[in-house]
């Protein structure tokens, strides 16, 4: 009986549209290299007796699967196909290949899930075997020739041969292995359990074992972003096609009075991360806006809007690389990336610790195949250098050395902007970025509304202070800021001119400068009563009442378009004729200085009418 069992294999009837989505996938394959795969579960299975758990919790036997085992030959790629997507779309039935590996064959998977390419060395330092020839046994490589059928589930790519310029020839090529964006998915909480089920990284209180250094931009940010907007107004911080360097932002920082993650960092790009993080996608998302939004919007739409240029975005969060190229940047998944970590940020709860581990794994469980950030082929191209460990990145460090700081670097923009609170420990030398050391984020109050969590923000600034943060003049039209700093100054700034002593006068060229349309003036007065005069007296509301008036007072004329001329002053019969002539009359206009507007459906009948008269004119 116990043989009985011990020859049984249990698996699970997969979901259909599961299935489909991996044989679109394999189809593609050759009938070859399809039995190659086949065959890892062919000589574990053979011989047993297969059974199945359907969607209703039935045993059955799976038809395509006993189909494919009993057979010796003639086997059709289609059966082949219906196989392994048996076996594949539901991760348990491939668990019992992974489950027949030894132990240092399971240490290779984890490796390149955790680390998304392995090279034949690393592969060596695990298991001490030669599953793949290495670079100087590689030249021209093309073929599967020499690589081990253990790697047969594995992807292969060809790049830069690991090791020093003086120790390899610029042509040299070494085999890099990675798994399938799906398979990857999938076995990803199988290997790491904890580390998948985000829910296990919250914490109400940071751990207390480590001495870490908190920091967050919120009570700060909208007075640096009135700054920042007087500064690009001023013309002194446009976007350029490179980051900027560390001499502006030397003096940036010094306008910005910014507090820093780092303030005592003798590493320059440490020192000022905070302000180029600030200054950068600032300028990148400032560009794109368009409409008159509050100042958290402002910050929301500014930060959105930069995210969609990778060949900036990941320069500024990337300071211990050098050697990414523009062509290569382009081609790169950043944006991808970025937008998903957004995305992931919203679902975030707001008072309580997350591990950045836990965001780390939770992005590459969404969609693994963004997460390198490169292409091996894209990458390959490039000479990338990690200036803070001072070495060469290969693709079998991608992933440890660009993507996860590349990660943090973005989290840290967001503590930038107020969005997030974050706790780090001082950088270590052995770190692989200046980013490493971030260890957990909270979402702030801020980061709360810009993610749709609330729909109303009080700075913290403002919650902290008694009394009105304005002083109103109804008969002059002056506002006075009460507070220092005030975070709504920016936004009383946009719509009056500056006097003297925090004061402000508010005038209708001010109020209109950067509206275009009656809506624009609509939401500037709400704007204007809910940040700045919650109870508007009645001088006040007179003044918000002819703004209105006034902006719908002029109407473009619709229906009817005209063509203009002008007539001759000399020629008098000309001039009679278009003024008494009925017909003449009822599509034209007289207008001064001798001009001539002629309705420009009626242009051909007014030409016509007026040959008559012995007129013609073009």
């Amino acid at each position: 009986m116990d043989r009985m069992i011990e020859q049984a294999v249990e698996l699970y009837e997969p979901d259909k549209t599961v299935s489909a989505g991996w044989y679109q996938r394999l189809c593609l394959l050759n009938k070859e290299s399809l039995e190659d795969l086949a065959a890892t579960f062919r000589r574990l299975m053979r011989g047993k007796r297969v059974t199945a758990i359907d969607n209703r919790g039935n045993r059955i036997v799976p038809e395509k699967v006993v189909s494919y085992l009993s057979k010796q030959a003639n086997i059709k790629k289609s059966e082949i196909l219906d196989f392994l997507c048996f076996m594949l779309a539901d991760i348990r039935n491939f668990l019992y290949y992974i489950n027949s590996l030894s132990e240092q064959e399971r240490k290779v998977w984890e490796a390149a899930l955790s680390q998304y390419y392995l090279s034949s060395d690393d592969i060596f330092q695990i298991t001490g075997e030669r599953w793949a020839p290495d670079y100087s046994e590689s030249y021209f490589y093309y073929g599967g020739k020499g690589v081990s059928d253990k790697l047969v589930w594995f992807s292969t790519a060809q790049g830069r041969a690991i090791g020093s310029k003086e120790k390899r020839r610029l042509w040299d090529k070494e085999l890099f292995f990675s798994l399938d964006s799906r398979l990857y998915a999938a076995l990803l909480p199988v290997f790491f359990p904890e580390a998948c089920s985000l829910e296990k990284h919250y914490r109400e209180e940071l751990p207390a074992e480590s001495s870490w250094h908190t920091f967050s931009g919120e009570p700060d940010i909208l007075v640096v972003l009135s700054v920042l907007n007087r500064l690009y107004d001023a013309k002194q911080l446009a976007f350029s096609n490179n980051k900027f360097t560390q001499s502006v932002l030397r003096k940036l920082s010094q306008l910005l009075s910014v507090n820093e993650f780092f303030p005592d960092a003798v590493v320059k790009e440490l020192a000022l991360f905070r302000c180029s993080l600030l200054a950068n996608l600032y300028a990148l998302g400032r560009q794109l806006l368009v409409s008159v939004k509050r100042p958290e919007e402002q910050l929301k739409n500014i930060f959105l809007n930069a995210l969609h240029y990778p060949t900036m975005l990941l320069p500024v969060m990337l300071p211990h690389l050098s050697g990414l190229r523009k062509n290569g940047l382009l081609d790169s998944y950043g944006t991808q990336v970025a937008l998903s970590l957004w995305n992931l940020m919203g679902c975030l709860p707001q008072h309580q610790w997350i591990a950045v581990e836990g965001i780390h794994f939770r992005l590459l469980q969404t969609d693994p195949r963004y997460m390198p950030l490169f292409s091996s082929n894209i990458f390959d191209k490039m000479e990338v250098f990690n200036s803070k460990l001072n070495h060469g990145v290969y693709l079998n460090n991608l992933y440890r050395e660009v993507s996860l700081p590349f990660i943090n670097g973005l989290l840290y923009a967001m503590a930038a902007f107020g969005f997030i609170e974050v706790a780090y420990t001082d950088v270590a030398t052995d770190d692989v970025s200046y980013t490493s050391s971030l260890a957990y984020i909270r979402l702030t109050s801020l980061g709360a509304f810009v993610w749709g969590q609330v729909q109303t923000y009080i700075p913290s600034v403002v919650s902290q202070e008694q009394g009105p943060l304005f002083e109103l003049d109804e008969q002059h039209l002056i506002v006075r800021s009460l507070v220092t700093p005030n975070p709504y100054q920016p936004l009383l700034a946009e719509m009056s001119i500056p006097l003297s002593g925090n004061r402000y006068r508010v005038t209708p060229e001010a109020f209109l400068a950067k509206c275009r349309k009656h809506k624009d003036v609509e939401d500037r007065i709400a704007l204007f009563k809910q940040y700045i005069c919650p109870e508007a007296s009645a001088g006040w509301e007179e003044f918000f009442k002819q703004m209105l008036q006034h902006s719908q007072a002029i109407k473009k004329a619709v229906g009817k378009e005209y063509v203009i001329y002008r007539i001759s002053p000399d020629d008098k019969d000309l001039q009679r004729i278009v003024s008494i002539d009925p017909f003449i009359r009822q599509y034209s206009l007289r207008a001064e200085d001798y001009l001539w507007l002629v309705e420009a459906q009626m242009l051909d009948a007014v030409k016509k009418r007026l040959k008559e008269y012995g007129y013609l004119f073009s």
